[in-house]
């Protein structure tokens, strides 16, 4: 089994604006697709139930009443996730095999082997959580993102470090989130990844 990081820019305001926006034309394009996401016959008797089902938990969001616990929040991925594709611009994949996992780590400590710091950040991209609040989901989907001001500094602390020294399997890696991060600050949006 592999892994994707699907990256998308993203109007922020935009999307910090959908908790509490009661937004029936969101709701209406992303409820069939959520009805997909999981078979309540799935869900074994033994295990907790979930918090809400994935379509429960986008009307929770756009109610802006979700619960407030730090656990049980997979639906709430699923529906944060669903309203990333509806709102953002794909911008690449990162595809990795199940072995390579680790390569997101490996990636990061080369970037603070560089000089890199916070913002400068791809585990805050592929996993960093949301930007507003919902139960924390895990394992997957993991969700992450950069907001346009993070976008703005990470970009300008790239400038600043050297890739002299790195492989090259994590200097293509590293790259490919450079130009991210210029695509997203082009257009004064932030970043949003999907981890799955």
């Amino acid at each position: 089994m592999g892994y994707t990081l699907r990256v998308m820019r993203i109007d922020f305001d935009r999307l910090m604006s959908i908790p509490g926006s009661r937004d029936a034309r969101l709701l209406a394009r992303l409820r069939p697709a959520l009805e997909e996401v999981w078979d309540p016959d799935d869900i074994d008797e033994d295990e907790e139930p979930p918090l809400a089902m994935p379509p429960e938990a986008l009307e929770q969001i756009l109610a802006g009443k979700v619960p407030q616990q730090d656990w049980g929040g997979e639906p709430y991925y699923e529906a944060v996730a669903a309203i990333y594709d509806d709102l953002g611009t794909e911008l690449d994949q990162l595809h990795l095999a199940s072995c390579e996992m680790s390569h997101l780590q490996e990636v990061e400590n080369a970037l603070k082997d560089a000089g890199a710091v916070a913002p400068l950040s791809l585990l805050s991209l592929a996993h960093g959580g949301v930007p507003f609040k919902v139960p924390r989901g895990e394992p997957f989907p993991c969700l992450g993102y950069l907001a346009p001001n993070d976008v703005v500094e990470a970009r300008r602390r790239y400038d600043h470090i050297s890739l002299v020294g790195i492989p090259v399997g994590l200097r293509s890696t590293i790259e490919n989130f450079a130009a991210w991060l210029k695509a997203a600050a082009l257009h004064r949006e932030g970043l949003v990844g999907i981890l799955f």
